[in-house]
């Protein structure tokens, strides 16, 4: 059994779910999300990891914050959850909550680097960068419209599937590079290790 599902059955459902109304929903989500922070660890950081993300996944059961999801530009959305997501990483990989203010006061531009950081190209090698880059386009609906445009140049079936084979190479490469790319020299424990 998953955490998740633990946490789901064991704590969200004996509290009463999602069956007695939005706000009993939101109550039963910020226990849930609290108690997840502290099975991660007995630190203030992994308390606010779970309650940042308790606070957004309650105010998303609100039917007006619902509705203005839906109706926002997919843009916005893709915003929106990347900035909840690495401000909610930034304390759950952090030791201390001051390094945690530290680093988001960095982000958001609100002081100055230290003089012996070291810049992100001294990190992340360039071929690193390319292959983030190509991915982040290929992220993207371009697929579909260049197959769209293939067909209806060549009209032929033989050239659809050339291309998903094509396609399919293209992609399982850019993985393996990617994969083989991040792992060398590198010592990435796994995290759970530390719970």
């Amino acid at each position: 059994m998953s955490l998740s599902f633990w946490f789901r059955d064991y704590v969200y459902k004996p509290l009463g779910g999602s069956r007695a109304g939005d706000w009993t929903t939101v109550r039963n989500l910020w226990i849930v999300f609290l108690l997840v922070g502290a099975w991660h660890g007995a630190a203030w950081n992994f308390i606010i990891w779970g309650m940042w993300h308790g606070l957004f996944l309650s105010i998303e059961r609100l039917g007006a914050v619902q509705r203005i999801l839906l109706q926002a530009p997919l843009i916005l959305r893709n915003v929106y959850v990347l900035f909840i997501a690495f401000v909610g990483w930034v304390f759950f990989r952090s030791p201390t909550l001051e390094l945690a203010a530290d680093t988001l006061s960095r982000m958001f531009g609100l002081q100055e680097g230290a003089a012996t950081m070291l810049p992100v190209s001294f990190q992340v090698p360039v071929q690193m960068v390319l292959l983030i880059i190509v991915a982040a386009c290929f992220a993207f609906p371009i697929w579909p419209h260049a197959k769209s445009l293939a067909t209806r140049l060549a009209n032929k079936p033989a050239e659809a599937i050339i291309y998903d084979v094509a396609r399919a190479t293209y992609i399982a490469v850019i993985m393996v590079i990617s994969l083989a790319s991040a792992t060398v020299d590198q010592q990435n424990p796994f995290i759970y290790f530390r719970f």
